[in-house]
């Protein structure tokens, strides 16, 4: 039941109660009519004296359960990778099969989980589909990709520290992983670099064909440089590579710097899935808007801790939670710790 002050202000709370329901994957809401619920209030004395004796208002328990905004949709796909939990239900998701788009965009402040929540499904979808991998790795602090990760995936790490070492690279067919260490690089060469690359993968995935993945880290960096052949190259990759099997992952800080580029604006219109995690607070209000989030959601994500987040895959919403659901293995090598948080917890104990 919808109430409202006014017949405007039900209508107002009816559509937004029926978003809702779509958010959480509800094929198909039916609001009762007056009459509907007055014959409901009619047959009540039909039932047990007792029966919802603590309700203030007349409800089904069994749609209220599916229907609440604190219960969780579920996102389970064919041959999906487990990707934590919606709830008490595992998620499992892949690009497998979808024609109609792979591409991935990964946004949340310093701390929110991106990072390690973008290497889990890697990683897994690499050992349970071979995923040949490609990573762009400019972090001068902690080689996020070109490090550990990179070395539990038992990949290849290239360092390149200018032009001259992009040119000379040559991909070997067998390598199934790759990262391309580019933190010693001056940031003016960089997107140079990266267009470089892009055509390098490109055309070692015309040659060889198969599923692959390119992970792109702090993809702003790219986008709003003076220097624009390196987000024009981006843009490109996410337009085309669809249709070679190519899955593109964009992972940035600051929504609002993205979309306040063109280049980050146009390929948000090309991402299927999109996961949303911690955030400023100046940057939810931008989230909402540009996501179409309900306010449950943007309220979510404002008090969202390591790990959890809104996902958005395939016309599914679902909120996840990856928080405690890797092993220790996979913990040590997708972890950004600092280092000496290890120490300070040694000499504790």
């Amino acid at each position: 039941v919808v109430r409202g002050p006014s017949y405007a202000v039900m209508q107002r709370r009816s559509a937004r109660l029926v978003q809702q329901c779509a958010d959480l994957g509800a094929d198909k809401l039916r609001l009762l009519r007056w009459e509907q619920y007055d014959g409901m209030v009619a047959a009540q004395p039909l039932a047990p004296s007792d029966f919802m004796q603590s309700r203030s208002f007349l409800s089904e328990t069994g749609v209220l359960a599916r229907t609440t905004i604190y219960s969780a949709s579920t996102l389970q796909m064919r041959d999906g990778v487990p990707f934590g939990f919606s709830g008490s239900t595992p998620i499992l998701i892949t690009t497998r099969g979808q024609t109609s788009g792979r591409h991935f965009g990964w946004f949340g402040k310093t701390g929110a989980g991106k990072g390690f929540s973008v290497r889990t499904y890697l990683a897994r979808r690499h050992f349970a589909d071979r995923l040949r991998l490609f990573m762009w790795d400019s972090d001068d602090m902690h080689n996020e990709y070109a490090g550990r990760f990179c070395d539990f995936l038992e990949g290849v790490r290239l360092r390149l520290n200018s032009l001259e070492d992009v040119q000379n690279v040559r991909l070997d067919p067998l390598w199934q992983v790759v990262a391309f260490d580019v933190s010693l690089m001056p940031h003016e060469l960089q997107p140079r670099a990266f267009a470089m690359v892009k055509s390098l993968v490109e055309q070692h995935i015309l040659t060889f064909p198969g599923e692959t993945a390119m992970l792109v880290d702090e993809a702003t960096a790219i986008t709003e440089h003076l220097d624009q052949s390196g987000a024009l190259a981006l843009g490109n990759a996410v337009q085309t590579w669809r249709k070679r099997g190519v899955e593109v992952h964009i992972l940035t800080q600051r929504v609002t710097d993205w979309f306040g580029t063109a280049i980050g604006r146009k390929i948000q219109g090309n991402l299927s899935v999109k996961w949303y995690g911690a955030q400023e607070d100046t940057e939810i209000t931008e989230i909402t808007r540009r996501a179409n989030l309900s306010p449950e959601e943007a309220e979510r994500i404002a008090t969202a801790g390591t790990g959890q987040g809104v996902l958005i895959a395939f016309g599914r919403r679902v909120w996840a939670d990856l928080y405690g659901h890797c092993s220790p293995d996979e913990y040590a090598a997708y972890h950004t710790d600092p280092p000496e948080s290890a120490f300070r917890i040694q000499d504790i104990a």
